[in-house]
């Protein structure tokens, strides 16, 4: 009895370990859809209400899809050390390809004039949006095959211990 407890618990640990993977995955895609969408309102405060670049931050990063951009919202002080220091926090830990968009989007911020900062961010939320979609949709059909292959590895585990 026991014996077969253990052979479940196998096959269950293996089946969730490979569906963690996925998700994993699937985050990722989904910070690239998120960081577009902050950049795209920074566009628009740009644009229509010429905030500084600290309102920018504190008003376009907010937390969406389970995802922390607090870090953003508190910068002050040199904003290109701010904002570095935030995408380390926020952004990095997910995805070091949406880090070096954003923070290429913090260089932008400020340093131009509005018509030059509008057009590169353009670039950068394109950027963003495209890689997450491409992300998502190579994700979508993969979720069977992680499941199956977590179940499979854990079916051969159990076959090695019997």
């Amino acid at each position: 009895m026991i014996r077969y407890c253990l052979f479940a618990t196998i096959l269950l640990m293996s089946t969730l370990s490979s569906m963690e993977a996925y998700k994993k995955r699937w985050r990722e895609a989904e910070i690239f859809l998120v960081l577009a969408d902050s950049l795209s309102y920074i566009k628009a405060l740009l644009r229509f209400q010429s905030k500084d670049v600290y309102e920018l931050s504190a008003a376009a990063m907010t937390d969406r899809m389970g995802f922390s951009l607090e870090p953003f919202r508190r910068i002050s002080g040199d904003f290109s050390l701010g904002w570095r220091s935030c995408c380390l926090k926020a952004v990095y830990p997910v995805s070091r390809e949406a880090y070096s968009v954003i923070l290429e989007a913090g260089s932008v911020l400020g340093q131009m004039d509005l018509e030059s900062q509008l057009q590169r961010l353009s670039v950068l939320e394109d950027r963003l949006r495209s890689r997450g979609e491409a992300l998502t949709k190579e994700l979508r059909p993969l979720k069977k095959l992680y499941l199956c292959l977590g179940a499979f590895f854990g079916l051969m585990i159990i076959i090695t211990l019997i």
